[in-house]
This record gives structure tokens, sequence and C-alpha cells, in this order.
């Protein structure tokens, strides 16, 4: 809800945290042109709305979980208007930053810096003295409970773990270790994962066969890579409201789980050959407020049923096809944002003129039919209509793999096979003399490289040798 008072400097308001069930409360110190309106997040959290005597004796809540260096907690006040906060007072302001450039903050990173905070004192000393680099226990099979003792006085400071099984001990293990925050569970084959005695915040499951997962009250991320259809029920507290759900290898047909039906924020990735159905994901996660969906190619089924979702905000589809239509502006009364990349320009185009005058409108490489049915299987395409990129750039960077591809798919001589690769390199190196190839783009051109090698008899090693030898970029 929008608040209505005009925020003056010493005001505070106080707002209610579903997952902590308390009250925390924020002053108003900042308001001029250059910075906004910021708000400092005060030390004193109650069951009940706290008053303004209370207030008054409270100091800046500090934030320095980890590797953060001491600094108050300072957040904008738009950050407060989504919580719908209750107005208590104006006071004295207790802090008076000078700052030109503040770091602001959000209430996950409350959660992250309340969870710290609960932490012995012990502990947070050490990780601050020693700052670890090497924060990761990694669990290849069932251990004892004298291989987890070891492993902690050998890696006391270690908050991450990455493991191959989850079993009795492992479970018993985060639960004792409460500083332990991150998880990641790879081709783990187990009935029920339950993390709900943990301190986890984020839990990643990759290529799993799991029935069942049991969250807890810490809990903000949930990421799936590959194929999460054998889950039949996750547990989370208030059935998800406040976790970011993350699914990747996105097909349709593997939403099979119920439990989440609260949940508001949602990132999909999907691949080419697959396809993203968003009456599937409307009737699993009715009351949306966010949605990214990152296609790879695949293919977008009945956009239509966007309009099921009223309360989404903010909607994200990229490198998305197949769909030639969108909803209606008088269909989606609080969407205020809206961003498509890579999607068919007969979309693009009605989207521009049906909302105009929103918040939020952004639209970047719409591609005509002509457009996708010559690029949509080249892995460099997203180099035509990128920021920054010449159009004569992206059409010769583009052209180099069509021809090296359309070369190598019908040759399997060795020779003339690695000097095709060798020529593909060349002609990157030519167009770094004049555009600089970027971190993304090397990444880009590596995994092209790696397409047109799987079609060559060369050996890992050599494939290896030949980008890494002769690129200048």
């Amino acid at each position: 809800m929008e608040n209505t008072k005009k925020p003056e400097i010493g005001d505070i308001y106080s707002l209610y945290l579903k997952r902590w069930d308390f009250y925390v409360s924020a002053q108003i110190v900042v308001k001029d042109d250059s910075r906004g309106t910021i708000a400092v997040l005060l030390d004193i959290f109650s069951k009940e709305v706290p008053t303004l005597d209370a207030l008054k004796r409270a100091k800046p809540f500090v934030l320095d979980h980890h590797y953060w260096n001491t600094t108050n907690f300072y957040l904008y006040t738009g950050e407060l208007w989504a919580f719908n906060p209750i107005f208590i007072g104006n006071s004295t302001p207790i802090d008076t930053p000078t700052n030109e450039h503040l770091s602001t903050f959000g209430i996950e990173q409350f959660s992250l810096q309340y969870q710290w905070n609960q932490l012995p004192d012990a502990f947070k000393k050490s990780f601050k003295e020693q700052s670890p680099r090497d924060k990761t226990i990694k669990i290849t099979r069932s251990e004892n409970k004298d291989f987890y003792t070891s492993l902690l006085q050998e890696k006391p400071l270690a908050y991450e773990v990455k493991s191959c099984i989850f079993d009795a001990q492992l479970q018993s293990f985060l639960k004792e270790n409460q500083q332990v925050s991150k998880l990641e569970l790879e081709e783990v084959d187990e009935a029920i994962v339950d993390i709900s005695a943990s301190g986890i915040d984020e839990i990643v499951i990759r290529d799993s066969h799991i029935e069942k997962i049991v969250l807890n009250r810490y809990i903000q991320t949930l990421y799936t890579l590959g194929d999460f259809s054998t889950i039949k029920e996750i547990v989370c507290p208030f059935e998800g409201e406040l976790l970011h759900l993350g699914l990747s290898n996105f097909n349709s047909g593997y939403l099979k789980f119920k439990g989440l039906r609260e949940v508001r924020s949602l990132s999909i990735f999907s691949d080419k050959n697959y396809s993203v159905d968003i009456a599937e994901i409307a009737n699993t996660f009715p009351n949306l407020e966010f949605l990214k969906i990152n296609g790879q190619n695949a293919s977008l089924r009945n956009i239509e049923a966007l309009a099921k979702l009223q309360h989404l905000e903010s909607v994200w589809l990229s490198d998305l096809y197949d769909f030639d239509s969108f909803v209606k502006k008088t269909e989606m009364p609080n969407l205020r944002s809206i961003s498509l990349w890579s999607v068919p320009k007969v979309v693009a185009d009605k989207v521009k003129k049906e909302f105009k005058g929103i918040d939020e409108l952004d639209i970047k490489q719409a591609r005509t039919d002509e457009w996708i049915k010559a690029n949509l299987d080249n892995p460099l395409r997203n180099w035509d209509g990128r920021e920054g990129t010449k159009p004569s750039v992206a059409k010769k960077t583009m052209k180099a793999y069509t021809d090296a591809y359309k070369k190598l798919s019908g040759n399997k001589n060795k020779d003339e096979a690695v000097t095709t690769l060798q020529n593909f390199i060349a002609i990157f190196n030519e167009i770094d003399k004049k555009h600089h190839i970027d971190t993304l783009e090397r990444e880009e051109i590596w995994e092209a490289f790696k397409i047109l090698a799987e079609l060559t008899p060369l050996s890992v090693n050599e494939i290896e040798d030949i980008f890494e030898d002769l690129r200048d970029f």
C-alpha cells in the first residue's frame, strides 16, 4: 500500500516482519535532491507496535555480518512503503549521515544480519579476525559423526556445504551448526530433504531425485537446476510467501509439487526444444508479484493466462518465441514494469502500444520472423541488438559461427577441422582490435567454440589448447 504521509526528517515508522514475528522501526535521516529519502534502521524490536518514547532510546542497527565492514543499516523509503508501515511520530534524528553516497540495503539483508547476531560471539569474532576464504565443506558420501567433528575442527569458520548425499548425520550437523547458511545438493537420491532445524538461508538442488523438501524460517532462496519433476511437495513457512524461487531447465509438465501457493517472486530458466506454459505457472503460483522467464529459445504457451496473475507487478520475458500476443492493460491492474528482450517483434509492437505510459517499459532486440528463422540456433545471436555492439560487428560474429558450422557439419577430416576452428578464432581476434571483447562475450565465444568442436574428432585437451593458444581477447 502506498504511504500517504509526506515523510520528514526525524519521522519514525514501524513495520511488521512476518518472518520474525516482530516490529522493526526506521527513522528518516536523509531527504535531499541528490540522495533521495533515506531511513536508518533502529535496534529496538518488539512484538507490539512500539511507542515513540521507547524508540527515542534506540541506536542505529548495525550491518557487519560475514565480510561486511561495519556500517549503519540504511534503506530507501520505498523499501519501507512496501511493508505498509505505521507512523509512530517525529523525534530528533539519531543519525545525521554526511556521505554523498550512502550504501542502502533491503529487508533481506536485515534477516541475514539478525541471523548472524544470534551466532556465538566466539565464532563471529574469529570470522572477523580471519576473514576466511576457504568457506566451503564438501561431502561426497555418507559419514559418521566423528567425520563431521573432525571436519569442523579443520574448517571451523566454513558456512557453505556442498554435498552429494543428504542423510541423518548431515541433517544433524546442519542443526548443530547454525553458522552454515548455504547448502548445495547435487545428484541426491533421497525421498525427503528436511532442513527445518538448520540455519540455511539459501539452498541449491542440482540434478537430484527428491520427493519432499522441508524448509526453515530463515530460508530466502531455493534454486533447482535440472529436472525437478520428481518433487511432489515443498513445505515452507507461509507457503513460500517470503521465498524467492528459481527453477532452471524448466519444461512444461515439471510443476508437480504442492506447497508454494503464496510465492511472490519466481525466476525461470528454460532451454530450446522446451516450452513454458503461463497457465501452468499461474495455476501453481497464483499470487506472484515478480515473474522473470529467460527462455533461452524456449516456446511460450498460453500468454493470455498472465491475466490470472492479478497481483503481478513486474514481468520480464527474454529469449522466448512461438507467441504473437500479450494481455491487455485493463487485465493487469497492478502491472508496473515490463521487460521484453529478444521476443517476437509482433509482440513487442503490441506491448509498446498497449502499455504506453507504464512506469517502466524496457524492450530490446525485438525479433522479426525472418531473424528468428535465420538465427534462433546461433549461440552468438544475442550480439545482435546488444547495447554497445555495432550491427556490423554482430553480423560478422554470427556469420563466423554459421560458416564454421556449415564447414564442420559435412567434414570429419581432422586437419581441416583444426583449420576451421583456427579461422573462427582469428575472426574474433580481428574483431577485438576495434570492438573490445568483454568477459561475457568471451564466454559466449567459448560456448559457441565448444559446439563447433563437438562436430570434430578432436579431444577435449586439443580443443582447449586451440582456443587458449590462439585467442588474443
